[in-house]
């Protein structure tokens, strides 16, 4: 009896050890699919477009993410009590993307987009809010968008248009995917 038990239990725990070698099952992997995604940054002044700057990002439809930084450190000059202070800003464009593959020839893009910029304080406006700037006082602007949106070959949204509540400019995002080939 005792031999008959030991060797069942010999038996069950090979299968137990056979079956955990085994690897667990995979969702089946999507084909990963080279893209370009062309990313246009517009701001506009009423309807006098004043800028438009693109970017293109070349990119893999396997979910890694592709980040671009594009700008510069600037100074910037504070005083306190009679001390003159200088600090650093990063300043310019962000662009975080990534894509994967989704049913009907669709590529589910989650992206970040971040733009930051120095103007001076003696703007033509002459005031953040309804405090008046002084020509000493920088303006650090900055402008941020997440969204998740799904594109097919060749097809371009305009993923966001956001009013700037100081200056009244309009900042619009435009997306062109494109499927390398």
């Amino acid at each position: 009896m005792k031999r008959t038990f030991l060797m069942a239990m010999s038996v069950l725990l090979a299968g137990v050890a056979i079956a955990q070698d085994k690897p667990a099952a995979e969702r089946p992997r999507k084909t990963s699919v080279p893209l370009k995604l062309q990313v246009v940054y517009s701001r506009y002044q009423g309807e006098k477009r004043v800028s438009n700057v693109p970017y293109t990002l070349l990119f893999n439809s396997d979910e890694r993410p592709v980040q671009l930084r594009m700008g510069a450190t600037v100074p910037i000059q504070t005083m306190a009590n009679n001390v003159v202070t200088v600090s650093y800003k990063d300043v310019g464009n962000h662009l975080d993307c990534n894509a994967e593959s989704v049913d009907d020839g669709r590529f589910r893009l989650a992206c970040s987009f971040e733009q930051s910029s120095v103007t001076s304080g003696d703007s033509e406006r002459g005031l953040v809010g309804n405090v008046p700037l002084t020509s000493l006082a920088p303006v650090l602007r900055n402008f941020r968008s997440t969204a998740n949106v799904s594109l097919r070959d060749g097809q371009s949204v305009q993923l966001t248009a956001a009013t700037d509540p100081q200056t009244g400019d309009v900042m619009k995002i435009d997306l062109t995917l494109n499927v390398v080939k």
